[in-house]
């Protein structure tokens, strides 16, 4: 087996851009920011190049902020 991976052009290092594309919808985008903004567990699966990176990073990007000190 061989696997060739073709990078995005531009990665979606937010949320917005998946659910413009309707690779989410916004039901499941508001359920997932939920789901990090309360800490919860998550598991994100499936297979090579099949954007769980992109998901990741879309939803690091969800984590509130912490006030500095």
């Amino acid at each position: 087996m061989i696997t060739i991976r073709k990078p995005v052009r531009t990665p979606f290092h937010t949320i917005e851009p998946w659910i413009e594309s309707g690779d989410i919808s916004v039901e499941a985008a508001n359920f997932l920011r939920a789901c990090v903004r309360h800490r919860a567990n998550m598991l994100v699966i499936g297979a090579t190049g099949s954007g769980k990176t992109s998901l990741l990073r879309a939803l690091m990007a969800e984590i509130p902020r912490m006030n500095a000190r």
